[in-house]
């Protein structure tokens, strides 16, 4: 498939400042951009660990709390279409006519977008973590990507016990299951964290 740009060169911004980061999101997700957990459209998913949410920069995000997937929406149709940052451009520049190519097939949307904003209010889920001293099975599993207990430390990773999303049992402490916390320092008074669940596929 040809995802040629010509005659125009497309970026990123040129495409946001045309389209809202809402509208994409809702048409190649087909689910509503809105507060609170879902489950994820990019596989196979029996529990809501999806959410959406603004990062420090502005940007939407889908962050799914499993580790399967984190990132904007042309990461989302990187992933979807399994193509690269150019080729995600050519496909949602043509998806919104704001270029012509006859060579790349027209995606259809998957909802209609009726306008609505995700204000910056809902940047980020509140989470709480219960943090313990790491494991062996767990310092095993990063010493064979060659870190260890001390870099880990150094970045602020930790070994979670159990997770709360938004007051919410995230996590429960079960046998040798990996789920580190990523610490992030505080804002406005409320802990910063980032879970990373490797391997793992719903809770």
């Amino acid at each position: 498939m040809d995802y040629t740009l010509q005659p125009l060169q497309i970026t990123k911004q040129f495409i946001l400042d045309k389209v809202p980061e809402e509208r994409l999101m809702e048409f190649y997700l087909g689910i509503p951009v809105k507060k609170g957990l879902f489950k994820s459209p990019l596989r196979k998913d029996n529990t809501p660990t999806v959410s959406f949410y603004r990062n420090k920069s502005g940007t939407l995000v889908m962050h799914d709390f499993s580790g399967a997937f984190h990132g904007d929406v042309f990461a989302v149709v990187m992933h979807k279409f399994n193509c690269s940052f150019g080729e995600a451009l050519a496909i949602i520049a043509n998806d919104f006519d704001l270029v012509k190519n006859p060579a790349i097939k027209k995606n259809k949307a998957k909802l209609e977008y009726d306008g609505a904003v995700m204000d910056d209010d809902s940047k980020t889920a509140i989470i709480q973590v219960e943090i313990r001293p790491f494991q062996q099975y767990e310092l095993d599993w990063w010493a064979k990507y060659g870190i260890t207990e001390k870099t880990l430390k150094k970045y602020k990773v930790f070994s979670c016990k159990n997770v709360w999303l938004n007051g919410n049992i995230f996590h429960l402490e079960k046998d040798n299951q990996l789920v580190f916390g990523y610490y992030g320092g505080t804002k406005d008074g409320i802990e910063l964290w980032r879970i990373y669940m490797p391997g793992k596929k719903v809770l």
